[in-house]
C-alpha cells in the first residue's frame, strides 16, 4: 500500500485525507504544525459542487452551514447592482436552499475533524524534504524527525512550506489591502431584519475599501477591505473607531454590525501570479499552498475542496502517481483563470475612482451581466460537475 503524507490539516488537506481513507488503496497520515487548529474566527462561502463533494465525505454541511436568502451586489446607498439568479444551479438550490451558503471556517474544520478517522499529528511543522536512492521521498520537520513516503502533498496554505521546498520560492504578491473580519451571533432587531447577503461597494474616492456582509438567521459574518501598506495593524482599542470612520459613506447598518462585533481580525490579503510547475516526482499542491486566491471570487475554500476530490480521483484511476499528478495538473487552468479574475473583482471593488467604478457599473447592466452569470456557471457551477458524480459512489 502507497504511503501519502499531507502536510496541513486545514480543510484542504482533511477532504483529502477523508477521500483517500475511503479509497482503502493507500495509507494516509496528515502533519499539521499547530498542537490543535485554532479557530479562525472568520466566515467564509460554500458554493456549488463543493457542497456536494463534502457531502459525499458524510459532512453535515447543513449543520455547519447558513443559508442566505440570495446574493447581491449593492451600492453604499442600498441600490442593487447585480443579483446571483437562483436557477444558476437548479440543483444546488434544491439541496441547500441557494447557490451558495455560509459556514464559520472553525466550525466546519471541527466537523471535519471528527468525520475524519485517519491519521493525523499535531504540533509537526515541515521543513523539507528529499528524494531517497529507492525513489522515496524523505519528510523532514523541525522537531528532527523524519516520515517516508510515496507521495507528498502541500495542503499548508497561503505561506506553505511545501511551496516553498518545491517552488525555491516563498514569495505571494500582496493585493494591496488588509481585510477586517468578524462574526456576530447576537444584534439587535433594527439588524435582524435584513436577511440576505450583500457585497457593498463604495464609490467616494477617500473611502477606498470595500464591505460586505454575510447576513443569515442569527449570525452575520463580516469583512471590509481597506487599501493599506502591508503589515499595517491597527490597536484593538482602536480598530472599530478606525473602521467607522472608513465606513462614513456606508448604510449605518454597518457601523452597528461593527460596534456590536467583539472580536476583530486582521488579515493581509495575499495571492500569487499562477505557475503550471506545481508538481515534480511525488510532490504536488493543493488549495491555497497551489494558488493562493483573494477572496473577491468566493472561491478559496471551494478551489482546496475541489483540488483534493480531483486528486483522489487521479489517483484512482492509475497506480503510477506521477502519471496522476500530471492529470491532476492538466484540470489546473480553471484554477489559475479564478485566481486572475478574482484579482480583478478586488481591483475594481477596492480601488474607487470614476474609471474603475464606471467599467463596473457597465459590467454589471444588462445585457453584459449576461456574461457575467454565464462565466459563474462555467466556472463554479458546470466545471467539476464530474466529481459531484464521482463522490456520490462513496
Amino acid at each position: 500500500m502507497q504511503r501519502v503524507c499531507i502536510v496541513g490539516g486545514g480543510i484542504g488537506g482533511l477532504v483529502l485525507g477523508m477521500a483517500l481513507d475511503k479509497c482503502k488503496k493507500y495509507d494516509v497520515i496528515v502533519y499539521e504544525k499547530y498542537e490543535l487548529k485554532t479557530d479562525a474566527g472568520s466566515g467564509m462561502s460554500l458554493i456549488g459542487n463543493s457542497l456536494f463533494m463534502l457531502q459525499s465525505l458524510g459532512v453535515d454541511v447543513k449543520k455547519v452551514s447558513k443559508m442566505i436568502n440570495n446574493v447581491q451586489l449593492i451600492t453604499h446607498d442600498d441600490h442593487l447592482l447585480f443579483q446571483v439568479p437562483t436557477d444558476i444551479d437548479p440543483d444546488c438550490v434544491a439541496e441547500f436552499g441557494s447557490v451558495q451558503v455560509n459556514v464559520h471556517r472553525g466550525e466546519l474544520h471541527a466537523e471535519l475533524l471528527s468525520k475524519y478517522k485517519g491519521a493525523i499529528v499535531f504540533g509537526k511543522q515541515f521543513t523539507n524534504y528529499r528524494r531517497d536512492a529507492d525513489g522515496k521521498i524523505r519528510v523532514q520537520f523541525d522537531d528532527g524527525s523524519e516520515d517516508t513516503c510515496d507521495l507528498l502533498v502541500g495542503a499548508d496554505g497561503v505561506y506553505s512550506q511545501v511551496r516553498t521546498c518545491l517552488l525555491h520560492s516563498s514569495i505571494v504578491e500582496y493585493s494591496g489591502f488588509v481585510s477586517f473580519r468578524g462574526i456576530l451571533d447576537r444584534y439587535t432587531d433594527d439588524i435582524s431584519d435584513h436577511l440576505r447577503m450583500v457585497k457593498t461597494v463604495t464609490y467616494k474616492q477617500d473611502n477606498n475599501s470595500y464591505v460586505y456582509g454575510f447576513i443569515s438567521k442569527n449570525r452575520i459574518f463580516w469583512a471590509f477591505d481597506i487599501e493599506l501598506d502591508q503589515g499595517t495593524k491597527i490597536d484593538n482599542k482602536q480598530v472599530k473607531a478606525f473602521l467607522k470612520e472608513r465606513m462614513k459613506y456606508m448604510n449605518p447598518m454597518f457601523y452597528k454590525i461593527v460596534e456590536q462585533t467583539e472580536k476583530i481580525i486582521q488579515t493581509d490579503i495575499c495571492d500569487k501570479t499562477p505557475t503550471f510547475r506545481k508538481y515534480e516526482d511525488g510532490v504536488v499542491l493543493i488549495g491555497d499552498a497551489c494558488h493562493p486566491v483573494v477572496h473577491h471570487f468566493g472561491q478559496g475554500a471551494c478551489m482546496a475542496i475541489e483540488d483534493a476530490i480531483r486528486l483522489t480521483k487521479c489517483l484512482n484511476e492509475t497506480s503510477d502517481i506521477n502519471k496522476a499528478l500530471r492529470l491532476y495538473i492538466s484540470y489546473q487552468w480553471r484554477n489559475s483563470l479564478i485566481v486572475y479574475i478574482s484579482r480583478i473583482a478586488g481591483w475594481m471593488f477596492v480601488y474607487n475612482n470614476w474609471i474603475i467604478n464606471s467599467a463596473l457599473y457597465l459590467a454589471l447592466a444588462f445585457p453584459f451581466n449576461q456574461i457575467i452569470v454565464t462565466m459563474m456557471k462555467f466556472l463554479l457551477f458546470n466545471t467539476n460537475r464530474d466529481l459531484k458524480h464521482y463522490m456520490r459512489q462513496f
